[in-house]
């Protein structure tokens, strides 16, 4: 993504006929919200990835493309059988097995937290992360060598094609039809090989990748706040605005595609605040454009430790007392609260935290929709994590005052209704 394309975020007003904007009557909604989906640690990740008597075996990533393995043994991932073979071009092969007691563990700890402040991935080595292991795709799923659109999916099976209509209708499909769906064990599968594939990159310390990083974090740094197009006929921001200096900062929290941009850029442009969104580091990692966006979850660990030194310069750094936003995802208190709130108090910030409104089953259809259309994958185990937590984060801060003894919830009104649409909606759908 060039630089030129990033300050001009285009947002379409959203079509789709959502309850996640409608107790924001002052505001309008967009499509294509960005949010952070992000673990722990890189161990976490590989824990909660652990397959089911998977055999798989090491390859090297080609200039071009993964090898794809031929196969010969019966292999399952999330419950879809794929098959694998030893790779003759290679002198050695590693085979990894896991036993129906590590998955069950590894299941029962699939979590989805938060940024860290000061604890980035690092490794003392110099030379490129090699890829872990590589697969083979079911038949009907391919690597992806097309720009992803609703005319041209991510996955291009029928069953694809008739999920995302119906998505597209509004006609949500429940929580468990998409858990047993064909694509979304497909769509995991797909984000799983371009993990295999480029391996952790966050591992790659090579002078060059650490100079890539460096570029990266000066591009988003230059970057301000968010203006409005008024004299465009699609609601247009451009981050060039100015940016104030008064301490204040905006902790956004929503489920993935809960359409948090309809709020993170006009509270940008009022606030003259910087937008800091994981997302958008990860969009300038060239694996990402390389992979159409598919390797975004791969990406994910290098990006966060990007955007983990740009939040650095916010607290203690060049940009300290710069009013910040940032929209995420999270699913523990805990970490929400000393990953996010105390060290931007401890800096001296106003923090404040604003809840967007969601509806479980439209926010995880509507994500199967975004990884359909715009290649972006969402994998399902984080799709299905966040929602119990978030409404507990929600419940638990909604009592709290921040250091400048002020409810640390914005819109106190806003937010009642919020709660009571989120509880209905829960009991709704006896989720």
């Amino acid at each position: 993504m060039s630089k030129k394309m990033m300050l001009c975020l285009t947002l379409t007003l959203a079509a789709a006929a959502s309850s996640c904007t409608q107790s924001f009557n002052t505001e309008p909604s967009y499509e294509g919200a960005y949010t952070m989906e992000i673990y722990d640690s890189e161990k976490d990740r590989q824990v909660a990835e652990k397959t089911s008597s998977a055999e798989t075996v090491v390859t090297e990533k080609t200039p071009d493309s993964a090898k794809i393995i031929t196969s010969t043994n019966v292999t399952t991932v999330d419950g879809t059988t794929y098959t694998t073979e030893k790779n003759s071009s290679k002198d050695t092969q590693t085979t990894e097995k896991t036993s129906s007691a590590e998955i069950t563990a590894a299941n029962e700890n699939i979590v989805v937290n938060e940024i860290t402040v000061s604890d980035e991935i690092t490794t003392s080595s110099d030379t490129p992360a090699e890829p872990e292991t590589a697969y083979t795709l079911p038949d009907n799923v391919k690597p992806v060598t097309w720009k992803p659109s609703p005319e041209n999916l991510t996955i291009q099976t029928d069953e694809a094609k008739q999920l995302y209509k119906r998505i597209v209708s509004g006609d949500y499909p429940t929580i468990e039809e998409i858990k047993n769906s064909s694509v979304t064990a497909q769509l995991d599968a797909l984000a799983l090989y371009y993990k295999k594939l480029y391996g952790d990159t966050s591992k790659i310390n090579t002078p060059e990748r650490k100079n890539m990083r460096e570029e990266i974090k000066k591009e988003i740094l230059s970057l301000g706040s968010a203006k409005a197009d008024v004299e465009s006929d699609s609601q247009e921001y451009t981050l060039d605005g100015k940016l104030a200096k008064e301490y204040k900062a905006e902790i956004i929290l929503g489920m993935p595609a809960s359409e948090m941009s309809s709020i993170v850029y006009p509270d940008s442009d009022k606030s003259d605040s910087f937008v800091l969104d994981c997302e958008t580091v990860i969009e300038l990692i060239p694996e990402f454009n390389e992979s159409y966006g598919c390797a975004a979850d791969a990406l994910l660990s290098e990006g966060l430790n990007v955007t983990n030194s740009i939040m650095q310069e916010f607290i203690d750094g060049s940009m300290k007392g710069t009013n910040i936003i940032i929209p995420i995802s999270a699913n523990s208190f805990d970490k929400f609260m000393g990953k996010y709130i105390y060290p931007f108090e401890k800096a001296g910030y106003n923090v404040k935290v604003r809840f967007v409104k969601y509806d479980r089953v439209a926010s995880i259809a509507e994500s199967i929709r975004k990884s359909l259309d715009t290649g972006r994958i969402t994998s399902s185990n984080i799709l299905f994590s966040f929602s119990t937590e978030l409404s507990k984060i929600q419940k638990k801060i909604s009592v709290l005052k921040n250091t400048y003894g002020e409810s640390y919830v914005f819109g106190e009104t806003e937010q009642k209704e919020i709660n009571a649409q989120t509880v209905t909606n829960s009991e709704e759908q006896n989720i």
